[in-house]
C-alpha cells in the first residue's frame, strides 16, 4: 500500500534547494507551492507527466518576498505548461483574509487569464481535492461546477 503524500516543497528563494527532488522521489502526487520548480526542468516536465499538482499561493508568496510583483509568479508559466495548478490561500489567518476570490482576482488581473484558463484552475480544485472514501463526492461536484458554470457564462 502507498501513501499518498502531499508535500510543501520548492517555497523558498534558493534555486538550489534539493526538497522539490525528495518530493519527487518520495511519490508526491500535491506539492505545496513548489515555487522554484521552474528551475529545474527535468522535474517540470515530471510533473507535468505524471500530473502532480501544485498547490499555488500567489498572495501568500507575494507578501512572503518570493515575489516582488505577483505578475513575476511563475504560475503563469505553469499554466501554460499545463501543470496541474490549484490556488490556495496558504496562511489567511495570518493575512486576515479567509477567501480564494482576492488570490483569483489578482491572478485574473495580473496575468489576463483567459476564461478557458480560469474554468481549467477551478476544474483543477475539485479534481485534485482531498476526498474521503472515493465515491460519488468528486462527481457530485463535477455536475453542480459545470451547471454553476453554465448558469455564470450565461
Amino acid at each position: 500500500m502507498s501513501i499518498p503524500f502531499k508535500l510543501h516543497a520548492g517555497e523558498t528563494l534558493d534555486p538550489h534547494s534539493t526538497n522539490l527532488y525528495d518530493a519527487i522521489l518520495l511519490n508526491t502526487n500535491r506539492i505545496g507551492h513548489g515555487f522554484q520548480i521552474v528551475h529545474h526542468p527535468a522535474l517540470l516536465e515530471h510533473v507535468i507527466t505524471n500530473k502532480i499538482c501544485l498547490e499555488v499561493c500567489p498572495i501568500s508568496n507575494q507578501l512572503l518576498g518570493y515575489v516582488r510583483d505577483v505578475r513575476n509568479h511563475p504560475v503563469r508559466t505553469f499554466i501554460s505548461l499545463g501543470v496541474p495548478v490549484v490556488i490556495c490561500s496558504d496562511d489567511p489567518a495570518l493575512f486576515r483574509y479567509s477567501s480564494l476570490c482576492y488570490d483569483y482576482i489578482m491572478l485574473m488581473l495580473a496575468f489576463e487569464l483567459k476564461i478557458g484558463e480560469l474554468k481549467q484552475l477551478l476544474l483543477n480544485s475539485i479534481e485534485y481535492a482531498i476526498y474521503g472514501e472515493e465515491g460519488t463526492v468528486k462527481d457530485d461536484l463535477l455536475k453542480w461546477f459545470e451547471s454553476s458554470w453554465i448558469n455564470w457564462c450565461n
